[in-house]
Order: structure tokens, then sequence, then C-alpha cells
């Protein structure tokens, strides 16, 4: 068996852009200068909770693989072409989104169906991903999708 160093930082915290509180914002931009896989549970507010724009970040690291999983209310129309954009393209980043609105009923089961996947430590499609995460859903599907998979090799 191979042992590994695994770090795994869990914030609960107002997400929200106009907060007076910036931790999450904080830790979030740290996140996506070293973080491998980012996964965000809250509210989309209507793009601006996670906007790179209102955040003041104009790119994210071109070298550096990454994996982000936005479940949040239509992700897909809010984050989809930021991120893509600010990463160069989608060469080193996978983006799973929503298509739906989500529920936070749901949130606790998405997460742990998402995780699993690399705390299984196999080799998984994004495909057998989705359905596990959809298969999660209490209210769903959510139409989750996934973007930049098709010049990337993801291997846990």
């Amino acid at each position: 068996k191979k042992l590994i160093n695994l770090k795994v930082k869990l914030f609960l915290s107002n997400t929200d852009i106009n907060s007076e509180d910036k931790t999450f914002h904080y830790f979030y931009e740290k996140a996506l200068e070293t973080a491998d896989i980012i996964e965000y549970e809250g509210h989309s507010g209507l793009g601006a909770n996670l906007s790179l724009k209102k955040l003041g970040i104009k790119s994210l690291n071109k070298k550096k693989y990454q994996l982000y999983f936005f479940n949040a209310c239509s992700t897909y129309k809010y984050f989809n072409n930021e991120y893509l954009k600010a990463k160069g393209g989608t060469k080193n980043l996978d983006i799973i989104l929503s298509g739906l609105p989500t529920y936070g009923d749901s949130a606790s089961n998405n997460s742990l169906a998402f995780l699993g996947t690399f705390l299984d430590a196999k080799s998984l499609t994004f495909q057998t991903i989705v359905s596990r995460i959809e298969d999660s859903s209490d209210g769903g599907p959510y139409l989750y999708s996934v973007v930049g998979d098709h010049d990337n090799t993801w291997k846990p």
C-alpha cells in the first residue's frame, strides 16, 4: 500500500460576496492557488459569490491540474466560462457544475458521493462520478455536467 499525505480543509462560513466577514473568500482565494480539488456547497449568489471578477482574480495557475465541484444553483451558467478563461482554457481544469437549482437537503450526500471518489482511490470516469452525485441527490436531478475533461488525464 502507498501512504499519502491528505489534507482536507473544511469551512463553514458566510460566502456572500458582500459579507463583511471575508473569511471564506480569503481561504477560497488561497485554495484557488494551491488546492488540487475544490468542492463548494452553498449559494451561487446569482453568480456573485464565486465570481473571480468580484474577487479581483484575473488568472488561475495554468500549470496546476485542478478539479472543481460547484454544487450550488445553476453553476453551469455562472462559473463555466469565467473559470475556463482565467485558467487559459480547459487544459489542467475540470469543473463539475449543476444546470438547475440545487437543494441544501442534498448537500452532505452530494459531498460524500463526490469525495468518496478520492477516498476510494479508484480511477473512475466522470460519468460514474456524476452518476454517484446524481444518485445521492434528494429532490434532484440537478443536471450535473463536466467541462474541461476532454483534454485532461485524471487519476486519483
